[in-house]
């Protein structure tokens, strides 16, 4: 085993040369030696798809690019993993630039890049500065970087930045270390998620610093694989137009257990924390402690964290919960959360899925001001940015309230702080200022100014209930926003101290 220098197998560092054949040639040397490290020098080497291979391990020095290909007809036509590989409505595209395959032992390492030409798939124009590009037909090389089926794989110190779509990927491994990573795409690419973890089991996600314009870290299930298990993530700084860590289960074949995150940053997030469980997805078992960010990405009524079990189309799949599973999200506590906001914290199941058994604990959630969120009592579209419930929530949608939850067992909440907002508003403060504040146009439109002020505001309680069996909410001395009451209460059975 050593090292197999790209330069050597006849790649140029002048960003233009495609470099393809000097990778290929690079890896097969490596693997025909029993395993090494395919090297990468200073420079910057262009390349349509890398496969790495059983015990190679791809090593960028410091200074070294790996310059995804802008021509997608350089990129290998991958098999599937699963999901159809439909470019009209699949964030998984069948090409990736660095992709591993039922191998062991394999990664990469250094101090370099990969960078995936990303806009040269998108079209060039959009409406204003704070708009999401736009894929052309999803032609694109999503993930950036694929691993499928693997064992023991390390991704550590490298830079991934520009990618197309999807980053980092991976999906069906175990025994996964991806450690100081550091991902910059545009906060508004398409689908440009920081990193995918599918159907894995003992993954650690360790000191990453993550800047993204989808989910900056989404551990994820569907029917397709195993179960997402036994997985940490800490001490990261997560960045993103969309939600930090997310964990999601997509159909009632999806499984998810022991999840634990401690330590993250979130300077930029729309929704600090996410658990969704969609038609019969099980999610159970998961610790979220230590966690401080700001919702201040552009966007209105946003999400400190969001725990919902729900039916809502899996837009990758025309399946819609198959086996007819009611889904689950259990036992999950989130302690030490400290959020600068101007949304609302949710929890809400439609039966016959089931939310049971939250904690929050020692949370607190400062506001920068109160948007809104009457309008959208009505409001039915799946896909209205606003929403992420389905049309059967719209009292939870519409309520105005630190923290709304429907239909949920066993809740505990203690040690709770809520500050309401100093006006004027802070100019810092994106929500107020950005042309998506627009998708709650009946609230901004024409009212900016008084928005500022403080002379047009919502009331906001303290806690919205529908449905709420058991568990004990303490609220002490906590008041409602104008002085009043903390709680709105409906057909609840809880515990409520006040």
């Amino acid at each position: 085993m050593g090292d197999h220098n790209i330069r050597d197998h006849g790649a140029a560092p002048d960003g233009q040369t495609l470099c393809t054949e000097a990778f290929r040639n690079a890896v097969a040397a490596a693997a025909a030696a029993g395993g090494g490290r395919v090297v990468v020098p200073p420079g910057q080497f262009r390349s349509g798809t890398v496969e790495l291979r059983s015990g190679v391990v791809l090593h960028l020095e410091a200074g070294a690019v790996l310059l995804g290909s802008p021509n997608l007809d350089d990129y290998v036509f991958a098999r599937g993993w699963g999901w159809p590989h439909d470019e009209q409505v699949c964030d998984v595209t069948p090409w990736h630039l660095v992709q591993a395959f039922d191998s062991e032992d394999v990664g990469i390492t250094g101090d370099g890049a990969i960078a995936g030409s990303g806009p040269a798939f998108w079209h060039p124009d959009r409406p204003h500065e704070w708009a999401f590009w736009v894929h052309r037909d999803n032609r694109r090389p999503s993930p950036m970087v694929h691993f499928e089926s693997c064992r023991r794989v390390r991704v550590e110190g490298v830079t991934l930045r520009d990618s197309a779509g999807w980053t980092l990927h991976l999906t069906r491994c175990e025994s996964v270390r991806v450690e100081g990573l550091a991902i910059r795409n545009t906060f508004f690419g398409p689908n440009t998620d920081g990193m995918d973890i599918h159907n894995c089991r003992g993954v650690v996600v360790h000191g990453c610093d993550v800047a993204t314009g989808d989910d900056a870290i989404a551990i994820m299930g569907s029917s397709h694989g195993g179960p997402s298990e036994d997985i940490a993530v800490s001490d990261c700084v997560l960045r993103t137009s969309c939600v930090g860590l997310r964990i999601i289960g997509f159909d009632s074949g999806a499984r998810h257990r022991r999840i634990a995150a401690a330590n993250l940053l979130m300077p930029r997030t729309s929704r600090m924390f996410d658990i969704r469980s969609l038609n019969g997805a099980a999610i159970e078992n998961v610790r979220v402690c230590n966690v401080v960010g700001t919702t201040n990405s552009g966007w209105p009524i946003n999400r400190p964290f969001e725990i919902v079990a729900v039916d809502r189309r899996n837009p990758h799949t025309k399946r819609h919960n198959p086996e007819g599973r009611g889904g689950l999200v259990r036992d999950v506590a989130l302690a030490g959360l400290d959020t600068l906001t101007d949304g609302r914290g949710m929890i809400v199941a439609t039966p016959p899925h089931r939310v049971e058994d939250v904690t929050l604990r020692d949370i607190r959630m400062r506001y920068a001001m109160l948007d809104d969120a009457a309008v959208f009592a009505a409001s039915r579209g799946e896909r209205d940015h606003a929403l992420y419930l389905p049309g059967d929530h719209g009292d939870a949608r519409s309520a105005n309230a630190a923290i709304v939850a429907k239909n949920v067992a066993r809740l505990a909440v203690r040690g709770l702080e809520v500050r309401w907002p100093q006006y004027p508003v802070s100019d810092e403060w994106l929500t107020h200022q950005t042309p998506n504040r627009l998708i709650n146009r009946g609230f901004y439109e024409g009212n900016e100014e008084r928005i500022r002020t403080g002379e047009l505001r919502a009331t906001f309680k303290v806690l919205w209930g529908n449905g709420l069996a058991g568990g004990r909410i303490d609220l002490s001395g906590l008041t409602d926003s104008e002085g009043g009451e903390p709680a709105e209460l409906t057909d609840c059975s809880c515990r409520l101290v006040r």
